[in-house]
């Protein structure tokens, strides 16, 4: 059964989702592919696509490794089948970039919500978003367990974002499912709330910006 509601905040104030890649094993990779799943319901929210994708890019992500460590990404998430866009993330490629390569984000009426960049000679990881239209500036911590398999969103010394390769409820489905991991956001973030988007985007490109 599909949406109920066209509205992107119904997909966005939800607390937790389950993502897994959808590009087949038979497949050949030209970019990535993730499908989003509320593991409550088991339906699919959103399908996160690179359709724009130049035929250098898309090389380098067909031979992998160190051709594709750093290049360009370009997610539209959307409702399923061709269905509303949600959200946008990007980024150029970072080796061709100086200072670091902002991450930009849009929302589903295609305007730009602001850039996210990795601030440099700083302890520890921390990524700054600069909002569009009054929506300010945020200071996101990220922060990873020994293993890598826990990583956290931290704003003020608060966690408010948490992806897991494993899951802590809903275990039997995570596991049928084989998804590759779950991404959390903690219920003091206000719903309809920029933070949300920005956060969704971090679920959606985590292991770009992580390259």
């Amino acid at each position: 059964m599909g949406l109920t509601s066209s509205d992107s905040w119904g997909i966005l104030n939800r607390n937790l989702f389950f993502v897994r890649s959808a590009v087949k094993s038979s497949e050949v990779k030209t970019s990535d592919k993730l499908d989003i799943y509320d593991p409550q319901t088991r339906q699919l929210l959103l399908e996160c696509r690179e359709p724009e994708l130049g035929f250098i890019t898309k090389a380098a992500r067909f031979i992998g490794g160190r051709h594709d460590h750093g290049t360009k990404f370009d997610f539209i998430a959307r409702q399923p089948g061709e269905g509303k866009p949600v959200l946008r993330v990007s980024r150029g490629n970072v080796s061709l970039s100086f200072g670091g390569c902002p991450i930009r984000l849009v929302n589903e009426d295609q305007e730009a919500l602001g850039t996210l960049k990795k601030k440099t000679f700083t302890l520890g990881k921390k990524f700054e978003f600069s909002g569009e239209r009054g929506l300010g500036k945020l200071l996101l911590e990220i922060k990873s367990n020994f293993l890598g398999n826990t990583i956290q969103w931290l704003l003020n010394g608060r966690v408010i974002g948490t992806l897991s390769k494993k899951a802590t409820s809903h275990e039997d489905y995570f596991r049928e499912g084989k998804f590759d991991y779950s991404y959390s956001i903690a219920a003091e973030v206000a719903p309809n709330d920029v933070l949300r988007q920005i956060l969704v985007a971090f679920a959606i490109a985590q292991h770009r910006v992580e390259a």
